[in-house]
């Protein structure tokens, strides 16, 4: 457990974002899929497959600081051919400060 006898509920209440930065990003865009699937939205086909991630990992850990990455994906797919129409990902980078000490599980 945490040290102290704050709550996680107090230590969000604590931390606060000093910097967002873009790490990476790409894009993938399949035109005639695109093109296909908005010809079946017209139709009121529902072929569309939407998947959207998040991945968060915890990079660094400080007495008053700690550093995330997240990663977050959105991919979308013609169910009817599998095929995968817009895959879009990136990356970022953060740094919040909170009240010392930050405890590394709770920054999880």
């Amino acid at each position: 457990m945490p040290p102290g006898n704050n709550s996680y509920e107090e230590f969000l209440r604590n931390v606060t974002p000093q910097a967002l930065g873009l790490a990476a990003c790409s894009a993938n865009l399949n035109r005639s899929a695109y093109s296909r699937l908005q010809g079946k939205r017209k139709k009121d086909e529902n072929d569309e497959v939407r998947k959207l991630s998040a991945d968060y990992k915890l990079t660094k850990v400080g007495d008053v600081f700690f550093d995330v990455t997240g990663t977050f994906k959105l991919t979308i797919r013609d169910k009817t051919s599998n095929t995968s129409v817009l895959t879009i990902e990136c990356t970022f980078q953060s740094h919040f400060h909170g009240t010392a000490p930050i405890s590394e599980e709770w920054a999880r």
